[in-house]
C-alpha cells in the first residue's frame, strides 16, 4: 500500500501527457516507495521521465496505468491510497465530501515495465534557459520525420548551441556549456513549456552514450540521443551579413498589434503577407473572403534602407515575435530573412513574389522589385539563398498535432505560379538579348558606313 499525494499524481500526469506522441495513450507508470521518498517514472522510445518527492515510506512498489493517474489527481496534497489486492489488479481509495471511493484497475508485473536509464554520477549546473531554449527548438523542428533528422533538436557541445530546422526556417541558440563535445540529437518534445517545469528548482545536464539527461528541480528527463540520424548543413542557410541589407525595427506598440492580429489572420493554414517596406510601413495580408487585403499600418516601427516589397509566410514573422525578436534584416525579396541577437539567430525563407495578397491601392507599386535579368550595364547582385532542405510543410504554433497533408489544388497552383514567374523571367532574358543583338547591329552598320566613306584629303 502506497499513499500518493493528489498534486504529485496531478503534476506526474500534465507531464506524461506532453512527453507522449499526439493521440498515443502514454505508458504505464511504475511508483516506488522507500525511505527517501516517493518516486514516479515512465519510459517512452524517445524520453523517460521521473518525479522524485522526498519523504519517508515503506518499501513498495507497484505498476499501473497511466490513465489511473486521472483518478488520483487533484489540486489538493491530500493522498490517495495505491495498492495491489491481488496479483494483477489493483485499486485506488481516496476520500470525497466525507466518503470514501475506490476504483479498481488492472496491475503490470513491475518488471515488465521498462527501466529508467542509470544516470551518470555527475551532472553539471547549467542556467535556467535551457528548458526554454528547448522548447523554443522543439516548435521550431518538424513534426515529422523525413530524410534528414528535421524532426530532432541538435545540442553541439563543441559550439554550445541548441540548433532547430524544419527546412524552411532556422534557430540557433548559442552560450550553453554542455559537458560534451560532439553533436547530439534528440527528439523534439511539447513538454519544455510545461507551466509544471517553470517554477521548479535548478537545472542541470549529463549524458552517456544512449542519453541526454535534463535535471529540472524534481523532475529527471533521459532524452534518448539518435546516433543514426543526420542533421542538415545548416550552416550553408545562413545569409552572410551584407551592407545592402535594410532593418525593419519594430516597435513595442506594433509588436503587441502584431501579436494579436497575426493569430488571427494565420490560424493553422499558410497564408502569405506581404511587408511594403518603405516611409510607411504596412503589412498585408488576404482576407478570408479573397476579394479584399487587410492591412496592418505599423506606425511605431521604422525601416533603414531602400523600399522593398517582400512576401513571407505569416507564421514565421508570428514565431519571430513570439521569439522576442524585435528587428529583421532584409537583403532582397529572394533572399533569407533574418533575425540576429546576442547568442540567438532566426531566419526563414520568403515566398515568392506570385504569392502575394492582393493590394487594395491603386497606382504603381511604393517598392522597389528585384529584375531577374539586369539592365545593359548593371552588374548582378549577390543572391544568398538558403540551401533547399528538405521539409514537410510544419508550422510554429502551440500543440503537436500532425502535419496537414498538401492539398492537390494548391499544389498545382503553386506550380502554375512558378512556371508563370519562369516564362517572364525568360522573356526579361530574350528582351534583353534582343536588345544587345540590336545594339551590336547598329554598331556593325555605323562601322561599315565609316568604313566606305573616301580618305581624308590633307
Amino acid at each position: 500500500m502506497i499513499a500518493l499525494p493528489r498534486s504529485l499524481a496531478r503534476r506526474f500526469r500534465a507531464v506524461l501527457r506532453r512527453c507522449a506522441p499526439p493521440r498515443t495513450p502514454p505508458p504505464p507508470v511504475l511508483l516506488q516507495a522507500s525511505e527517501k521518498g516517493l518516486s514516479l517514472q515512465s519510459v517512452l522510445p524517445d524520453v523517460a521521465v521521473r518525479l522524485d518527492h522526498t519523504g519517508q515510506h515503506n518499501q513498495a512498489t507497484l505498476a499501473f496505468p497511466a490513465e489511473v493517474l486521472a483518478v488520483c489527481e487533484g489540486r489538493s496534497d491530500d493522498p490517495v491510497t495505491l495498492e495491489e489486492e491481488t496479483p494483477g489488479k489493483g485499486r485506488v481509495s481516496w476520500s470525497e465530501a466525507g466518503a470514501i471511493c475506490t476504483k479498481e484497475f488492472v496491475t503490470p508485473e513491475p518488471d515488465s515495465v521498462p527501466p529508467f536509464p542509470e544516470p551518470p554520477a555527475r551532472f553539471r549546473p547549467m542556467g535556467p534557459d535551457v528548458p526554454q531554449a528547448l522548447a523554443e527548438a522543439s516548435e521550431t523542428a518538424a513534426r515529422e520525420q523525413v530524410r534528414y533528422a528535421l524532426a530532432r533538436v541538435l545540442l553541439r557541445g563543441k559550439t554550445g548551441q541548441v540548433v532547430a530546422t524544419d527546412g524552411k526556417h532556422l534557430l540557433i541558440l548559442s552560450g550553453f556549456n554542455f559537458p560534451w563535445q560532439g553533436d547530439i540529437l534528440v527528439s523534439r518534445l511539447a513538454v519544455w513549456n510545461c507551466p509544471e517545469l517553470s517554477r521548479e528548482g535548478p537545472v542541470a545536464v549529463a549524458h552517456t552514450d544512449k542519453h541526454v539527461f535534463v535535471r529540472v528541480g524534481p523532475w529527471t528527463f533521459a532524452l534518448t540521443a539518435d546516433v543514426n540520424g543526420r542533421f542538415p548543413p545548416f550552416e550553408s542557410a545562413l545569409p552572410r551579413a551584407s551592407p545592402l541589407a535594410g532593418s525593419l525595427q519594430f516597435g513595442p506598440n506594433d509588436v503587441t498589434q502584431l501579436l494579436k492580429e497575426l493569430p488571427r489572420l494565420a490560424g493553422d493554414k499558410e497564408g502569405p503577407i506581404t511587408l511594403e517596406l518603405n516611409e510607411h510601413i504596412i503589412v498585408r495580408a488576404q482576407s478570408a473572403r479573397k476579394e479584399t487585403a487587410a492591412e496592418l499600418k505599423l506606425a511605431d516601427s521604422r525601416w533603414s534602407g531602400s523600399p522593398i516589397s517582400v512576401v513571407t509566410d505569416r507564421r514565421y514573422l508570428l514565431w519571430a515575435l513570439k521569439l522576442r525578436f524585435n528587428e529583421v534584416a532584409v537583403v532582397r525579396p529572394d533572399v533569407p530573412l533574418a533575425c540576429r541577437q546576442p547568442n540567438r539567430t532566426y531566419i526563414w525563407m520568403p515566398l515568392a513574389p506570385a504569392a502575394s495578397p492582393t493590394s487594395t491601392q491603386k497606382g504603381p507599386p511604393q517598392s522597389d522589385s528585384v529584375s531577374a535579368v539586369p539592365s545593359p550595364g548593371e552588374k548582378p547582385k549577390e543572391n544568398v539563398p538558403m540551401p533547399n532542405l528538405p521539409s514537410n510543410s510544419p508550422h510554429p504554433g502551440n500543440g503537436d498535432g500532425p502535419a496537414t497533408p498538401p492539398d492537390p489544388l494548391a499544389e498545382a497552383e503553386a506550380i502554375r505560379n512558378l512556371l508563370t514567374e519562369a516564362q517572364t523571367r525568360i522573356g526579361r532574358l530574350i528582351g534583353a538579348l534582343k536588345f544587345h543583338k540590336k545594339q551590336t547591329r547598329a554598331v556593325r552598320a555605323v562601322v561599315d558606313s565609316l568604313r566606305q566613306l573616301p580618305p581624308l584629303v590633307p
